[in-house]
Formats: C-alpha cells, sequence, structure tokens
C-alpha cells in the first residue's frame, strides 16, 4: 500500500535553534496515527515543518508529490485551484435534462425559503403588535366612580338650605388620562326611572374639562340639590337619581377614547339638618339601574373628544 504522507529525515529550526532531528515516518490512507510526547518535544514543530510554517529540511511526500518546498498559502491555493477546475468540468458538461431539474429545485428551495421568511417576518409583527398591546392594556389609564359624597350649604345662622353632592373619580392605571370630560346630573321623579330612560344631560351641572394623574383622584364638583326636594325625597313623596360619565383618552397615539358612567338613587333616612361631618350621613347612594360601568359595559359610547369638548365650551 503506498503511503499517503511520507517523511524523511525531517529536521526543523528556529532561528539557530535546531528542534527537529531527523524525524521519519509514513501514513497510510484511512490510517490513525498519535504524536506522543511532552511539553517542547516537537509534536506542534512537526506539523509545522510538514506544512512548511517554519525553515525545514527533509523529504516530506503528499500522495507521492513533494510538498515540501511549497508555502501552505500554495497548497491551500493548488488545493482551490483543482476544486474550481473539477466545477467548470463538471458544469461545461453537465446535460440539459440536469441542468433543468436542478433549476426547478433550486426555484422550489428559492420560493420555500421566501415563503418562511414572509411567514417568519409576519409572526414576528403579530408578536410585537400583541407585546405592544398587552402593554398598553396593562399600563392605560382606567378611571371609574370612586365614590360620592354631600356637604352641606347653610345660611349665616346656620340654617341648612341645601346639600351640594359631589362625584370622585378615581385613575388606577399607571399612566396619565387626556382630553377627560365629565358630567353629572340629578332628577326628581315620582316612581322609579322607566326602562327606557336615556340618561340625558340634563344640564344641572356642566360639562367639565380635566384630567387625573396616575393613581389619583379627583372631585369633579358638586350638585346643588335644594333643601325643599331633599325633604319632598325624604317623606317618599318622589325618588331622587343622580347620574354621571366621564369619558377620555389615554396618553397612547391611536387609540379609542373610553368611558365609565355611574347612577345611584339617592335614599335619605336621618333627618336633613345635621351638618356636614356629623355622622352617620343623611344620604345613602344605592347603585341604579344598567348606566353603571367602565368600557364596553357602558350604557353610551363615548363621543370624539373634539366633540365633547365643544359641547363644554358651549354650555
Amino acid at each position: 500500500m503506498t503511503a499517503m504522507l511520507n517523511v524523511k529525515d525531517l529536521r526543523a529550526y528556529y532561528g539557530q535553534v535546531q528542534a527537529l532531528h531527523g524525524l521519519s515516518f509514513s501514513l497510510n490512507e484511512g490510517s490513525l496515527t498519535t504524536l506522543l510526547g511532552a511539553n517542547g518535544a516537537g509534536k506542534t514543530t512537526t506539523l509545522r515543518a510538514i506544512c512548511n510554517m517554519v525553515r525545514s529540511t527533509g523529504a516530506v511526500e503528499f500522495d507521492g508529490k513533494p510538498i515540501g518546498t511549497r508555502s501552505t498559502e500554495n497548497n491551500q491555493r493548488a488545493d482551490s485551484e483543482n476544486t474550481a477546475t473539477w466545477y467548470h468540468t463538471f458544469v461545461e458538461h453537465m446535460p440539459d435534462w440536469f441542468v433543468a431539474i436542478f433549476t426547478g429545485l433550486l426555484a422550489i428551495v428559492t420560493y420555500r425559503l421566501v415563503s418562511s421568511t414572509n411567514k417568519l417576518w409576519d409572526a414576528g409583527e403579530r408578536q410585537l403588535k400583541l407585546a405592544a398591546d398587552t402593554s398598553q392594556r396593562q399600563l392605560r389609564a382606567y378611571v371609574f366612580l370612586q365614590n360620592l359624597y354631600a356637604v352641606s350649604l347653610a345660611n349665616g345662622s346656620g340654617q341648612i338650605l341645601a346639600w351640594r353632592i359631589h362625584a370622585v373619580w378615581r385613575n388606577s392605571g399607571r399612566t396619565p388620562t387626556k382630553f377627560m370630560l365629565a358630567g353629572k346630573s340629578v332628577l326628581a321623579v315620582s316612581g322609579e326611572l322607566p326602562a327606557d330612560f336615556d340618561y340625558p344631560d340634563l344640564g344641572t351641572g356642566p360639562t367639565s374639562k380635566t384630567f387625573i394623574g396616575a393613581g389619583a383622584e379627583i372631585d369633579a364638583g358638586g350638585l346643588v340639590v335644594p333643601m325643599h326636594i331633599l325633604t319632598q325625597a325624604k317623606l317618599g313623596q318622589h325618588r331622587l337619581y343622580m347620574w354621571g360619565w366621564t369619558d377620555y383618552s389615554d396618553v397612547f397615539e391611536n387609540q379609542r377614547r373610553y368611558r365609565s358612567e355611574f347612577c345611584s338613587e339617592i335614599i335619605i333616612d336621618v333627618p336633613l339638618d345635621r351638618p356636614s361631618g356629623e355622622f352617620p350621613s343623611p344620604f345613602i347612594f344605592n347603585v341604579y339601574g344598567p348606566h353603571n360601568g367602565m368600557d364596553e359595559e357602558c350604557f353610551r359610547q363615548p363621543k370624539p373628544h373634539e366633540q365633547r369638548l365643544g359641547a363644554a365650551d358651549n354650555k
């Protein structure tokens, strides 16, 4: 069997220092050979001398051809030239049917790659949109009615003439509101509100323009209810209802407006001549009717803030 690699009397030098002293060996094709030796024995120098990376003497043959006089770069260039020659010879003598099949397969692979790339882009865009939507839902403003409370209004002698009922809105979200508007109304009727009642803005309280910071609350002002109206409600001569709403935008661009609503029946079960601040309060606010909710649960959906702002300016 002809040796694939044949090394005879290989000597290597680093400057004036001789590192290899007449090394000879041969390797057959398919064989496995190991160089053993302590550090500095010359294992790496042997490989460098074979590849002509250090100054060396002796004979090195690969596949029966001497390579000792060629640099590593020349050996690599020769291998590349042989590969290129083989490739061009193969292409020039390639039959037409093979070219057609190869071209068709290449077109199919290219189409599959483009299709897969587009699907990856689409999936990436969907993931980004989902992440953005999730982030906005977690960070957006969420406004709801925190509570209702009443303040007595008295004359100079301390006689209570009316009560002012206030609505407090709270933003439990992590960002402030924008273009927030709020309205409230109060009405005395002989019985329950009819099923088709549409909770109009009665003008008993102005539509106010305001905003609420993240995690904050705001008193949207109160409605003054005269004492005789409250007295009649306490005596059961009519029933007293208060409702209100707020709609607002958040800080994110191109988002819809949001809305929250409330409606309460005002129950009076203690004397009305007690000033506010004395307990118990004369009022109980019972949640009433469908005009209670947030976002999609609302009785109405919010109008664009430009329309709301115009309505507020006109009141």
